[in-house]
């Protein structure tokens, strides 16, 4: 101590370091969010048999599962990416039936992406990516476990999982590391992932979500219902972010509809290419249109709009409106409006529909054409609603901004499609998705025929009937962009010899 000062006391020299180590810890907090340090341990399911753990052997066989461990800062445990590797060279021929065998995921993969001898790309994002995605092994990356949804009690402990960027930042570091090292070099060449929204959903919307999927208890109100697809799409475009910022791609050339599956893929080069700078960074550099189908929906149908949707769906089978669409089954809490006097199970369907038409209910509201749109075995209702809708219903778009026309050229309903192209369904109308990729409903009956063919085969007389579907749907001005290269719902082996330019491109 200087002369004539008292040496400060032990208590005294910690009250005056105290700010400046609070200073220190809050920097390398800091630092350490910033900055993750990320380790992934990627190692293959032992088989005994087949000795699919062995890298020497565990792409001579069609599937390879393998999951990542991924640690944070060298000491906690956070979670897996658990993924699938399909060899396609063993595959062979047989790739689409291999793959259908394992996995309903793996078999959408296989029919939306490849041709059936699992090399030829069937959108033009796929093909952008050069010959190296039609060679190599196809990695399907089936979960991401990683702090949200995990059962690890030191992952919950010791990382704050609601903070969006953390859990961003440390997913991508872990897809970037595992896809990228040694442990997989060789084994792919196309990545896909299709986003999931139930991690990151909150206390309260996950009860939402239960209970959609439940066949029992209360059903969603449409507010209920219109806040847990709000939540669904927030989580999904978080769920999504990592694979952005690995040089993932969306194909939006497959959003086509009601039941498209939001698909990422990426190449290994792509992969290896995205800017590495960007971890540590916001996802806010991401902040784009993830999903195509996701503009200006219509509300779900409501009261007695619900009810007649459901009914013309189902045909008045209450256990089967009970069964398929639990989300809107009667229940104690949202009763639904009592039917239409002297409406009775035994009516035939028809007058059960002109019941509700009469008390009330709207053609368009209800999306009653969509609805017998989607099968033949309702045409008698199908002429009701289009007499009650008329000409300004018979273009209405459904929640997932499809037509009456599309939905009818999508599940390949010819009496249907006859009705509405007669009531004068604009045939040139193109789904919402994102520029080239829009198609008509001629372009959607090609891909949804293109699929069946690949995995069945037709009768004659289907193929005819098919073709008259075709001709049917096509617009006036022809094809649109989205609608090239789907292929014919029928083709000649002597027009497949003689196309040497490949302009049929099946």
């Amino acid at each position: 101590a200087p002369p004539g000062k008292m040496a400060p006391t032990t208590r005294q020299q910690r009250q005056r370091d105290a700010p400046k180590k609070e200073e220190e810890a809050a920097a390398a907090k800091r630092a350490r969010v910033d900055a993750p340090r990320v380790t992934v341990d990627v190692r293959f399911e032992e088989d005994d048999e087949d000795e699919v753990g062995d890298p020497e052997f565990r792409l001579e066989w069609e599937f390879a599962d393998g999951i990542a461990t991924v640690t944070v800062d060298g000491c906690t445990e956070v979670g897996s990416i658990e993924f699938i590797v399909v060899d396609r060279a063993a595959c062979g021929p047989s790739f689409y039936a291999i793959m259908n065998k394992r996995r309903q995921q793996l078999r959408d993969l296989a029919v939306s992406f490849f041709d059936p001898d699992g090399r030829t790309p069937r959108f033009a994002g796929l093909r952008a990516m050069g010959p190296q995605v039609r060679s190599g092994g196809i990695l399907y990356i089936s979960s991401i476990a990683i702090g949200r949804g995990t059962q690890s009690t030191a992952a919950a402990s010791s990382e704050n999982w609601d903070d969006d960027e953390r859990w961003s930042d440390v997913v991508t570091m872990a897809l970037r590391e595992m896809l990228t090292g040694a442990s997989l070099d060789g084994c792919w060449s196309l990545a896909a992932y299709i986003p999931e929204a139930a991690p990151h959903l909150k206390f309260e919307e996950k009860a939402l979500w239960a209970r959609r999927r439940s066949r029992y208890g209360a059903a969603l109100s449409p507010e209920e219902l219109a806040r847990l697809e709000s939540a669904e799409a927030r989580a999904r475009r978080l769920d999504a972010t990592p694979l952005l910022r690995c040089g993932f791609l969306q194909a939006d050339e497959l959003l086509q509809g009601p039941h498209s599956i939001p698909w990422f893929y990426a190449s290994r080069a792509g992969v290896e290419a995205a800017p590495a700078s960007d971890v540590g960074g916001h996802a806010a550099a991401f902040a784009r249109k993830l999903f195509a189908i996701e503009a200006s929906k219509p509300p779900p149908p409501a009261g007695r709009d619900a009810e007649l949707h459901e009914l013309i769906t189902c045909g008045g089978d209450a256990s089967t409106m009970q069964l398929f669409h639990p989300s809107r089954a009667p229940s104690s809490t949202v009763p639904p409006p009592p039917p239409p006097g002297d409406d009775a199970p035994s009516m035939p369907l028809v007058e059960r529909v002109r019941l509700r038409l009469d008390a009330g209910a709207s053609v368009e509201a209800s999306f009653a054409l969509h609805a017998c749109a989607a099968t033949d075995s309702r045409l008698a209702v199908l002429d009701l609603v289009l007499e009650r809708g008329g000409r300004a219903c018979v273009d209405s778009r459904d929640a997932h901004g499809a037509t009456p026309l599309m939905v009818a050229a999508q599940a390949r309903q010819l009496g249907a499609a006859r009705r509405l192209v007669a009531a004068g369904a604009d045939k040139s109308l193109t789904t919402p998705a994102a520029g080239a990729a829009s198609r008509t409903a001629y372009g959607l009956f090609l891909a949804k025929q293109r699929d069946m063919n690949d995995f069945f085969t037709n009768t004659a007389d289907e193929n005819r009937t098919n073709a008259e579907l075709e001709t049917l749907l096509l617009p006036p001005g022809g094809p649109a962009p989205g609608d090239v290269g789907l292929g014919a719902a029928s083709r000649d082996e002597d027009d497949v010899e003689d196309d040497e330019d490949g302009l049929l491109d099946y």
